[in-house]
């Protein structure tokens, strides 16, 4: 069997984001990355015209997220250890376990449905966005059989989500 693949990274494949997680050793300080985006598609056949899916449609897509996330505070709504409250004025209150809080205004934060803001679970958080961005069923038809996104908080620190499609 044979296959095709198609790797697209490109230096505006990221966003800039702050975050914290909750550790078990300890607690993380809030602190930010430069993350850096890379798409793989894994195909079983090149299209009539001459491509595995055009680039244009996938490189839309990757921008798209990664503007969705720049320059927020990235909050783990599915994290139970963090307790959210909307206060009236447009600002975000978020208390970690050691009863330590922050303040944002609601414009700087985007609200993931994850449990961490790890690597790992932005892998797959950014995944399933560019999947709703170019459409699975039209990735399918173009013969991909696999997606895999990988997300690099800082050179040699990168997690990969890959999902098959068949």
């Amino acid at each position: 069997m044979h296959s095709y693949a198609l790797d697209v990274k490109k230096a505006d494949f990221k966003f800039y984001a702050a975050h914290f997680c909750i550790i078990s050793e300890g607690r993380e300080k809030l602190h930010g990355h430069n993350y850096q985006v890379g798409v793989v598609l894994e195909a079983t056949r090149i299209n009539d015209d001459g491509y595995i899916i055009p680039f244009r449609q996938i490189k839309d897509a990757i921008r798209k997220v990664c503007e969705s996330l720049n320059e927020r505070f990235l909050l783990p709504v599915n994290n139970t250890d963090l307790g959210i409250e909307d206060l009236q004025d447009g600002y975000i209150k978020i208390t970690r376990p050691e009863n330590r809080y922050y303040v944002f205004p609601s414009e700087d934060v985007v609200r993931l449905p994850i449990r961490q803001s790890t690597c790992e679970e932005l892998s797959q958080y950014v995944s399933q966005r560019i999947l709703e961005e170019v459409g699975q069923d039209w990735l399918i038809s173009k013969g991909i059989r696999l997606f895999q996104v990988s997300v690099c908080e800082a050179p040699g620190q990168e997690a990969i989500y890959r999902f098959s499609l068949e």
